[in-house]
């Protein structure tokens, strides 16, 4: 920033009355006019420096998200996979060792989809694609499990994949223009998880109903209506009992607020 001129306009030199300002005036005229630039610097500083602080800390919140998700990654792939049905019975070295592959090889996949984005002329679309994907099989899975106590493990399994590869198959016919032409990105993923939402449905309760389920005792406490026996009934919060805190109406209010606004804005 460049220093301060000592001179000062004719203007400032003379006083309300238009007459000139002696010496000692003009000193502290001159002062204050090296006072006001200092203030102004000190003011552009301490906003840069706020600036940079806040980068830093949106940079650290965003590393410490991707480490957590290498970290979920990790133990969903190490205990509950590999662990539960490829390897069962297996040494702690070895589990570690599985657990560090998978660290390495989700690392390399991350990187990889950096060059999938590219294809996309922006982060959302490429956003609601992923989220078409996977989350809509996911959530099918999850919320039909969580209220029918027949779903099985190998249901669940099979579900998610043929969800998730319809949802894929829908994405490449549609972006080479093969039954399917929905005119948008945004479109297209709607799309692509109805449909997989839909076969993830149709898959989960076909395979649960011919695979072995849970007993209800292994379920208490996963599926709706089926409470832990260790819960005792003098935990609950008698306020929870207010009828207008019911799940039930809210979760209703809920969705009648979704059809409304679906059907209003369709």
């Amino acid at each position: 920033m460049s220093q301060p001129s000592e001179h000062v306009p004719l203007a400032a030199e003379r006083g309300e009355h238009g007459r000139s300002l002696g010496g000692r005036e003009l000193r502290l005229k001159r002062a204050e006019r090296r006072q006001g630039d200092h203030d102004h610097f000190q003011r552009a500083h301490q906003v840069q420096v706020g600036r940079a602080a806040h980068a830093y800390q949106a940079r650290t919140r965003r590393a410490r998200d991707r480490v957590e998700l290498v970290v979920v990654v990790n133990t969903v792939v190490t205990y509950d996979l590999v662990q539960a049905y490829f390897a069962k019975g297996r040494s702690d070295q070895f589990y570690l060792r599985s657990g560090r592959l998978v660290t390495v090889a989700g690392i390399l996949i991350s990187v990889l989809t950096a060059f999938i984005a590219k294809g996309y002329s922006n982060i959302m679309n490429y956003i609601q694609t992923l989220f078409s994907i996977f989350n809509a099989p996911l959530f099918a899975t999850f919320i039909v499990a969580m209220f029918w106590r027949r779903a099985t493990a190998w249901g669940g399994f099979w579900s998610l994949l043929a969800g998730t590869a319809s949802a894929y198959a829908v994405n490449r016919l549609n972006a080479y223009h093969t039954i399917f032409h929905f005119g948008s990105a945004l479109s297209a993923s709607f799309w692509q998880a109805i449909i997989a939402f839909l076969v993830d449905v149709v898959v989960l309760v076909a395979v649960s109903l011919v695979t072995k389920r849970k007993t209800d005792e292994e379920l208490q406490g996963l599926v709706w209506g089926s409470a832990r026996a260790d819960e005792a009934a003098s935990e609950v919060d008698e306020r929870d009992r207010l009828w207008w805190r019911s799940p039930a109406l809210l979760g209703g209010v809920a969705i009648l607020i979704l059809l409304v606004l679906n059907f209003t804005f369709a």
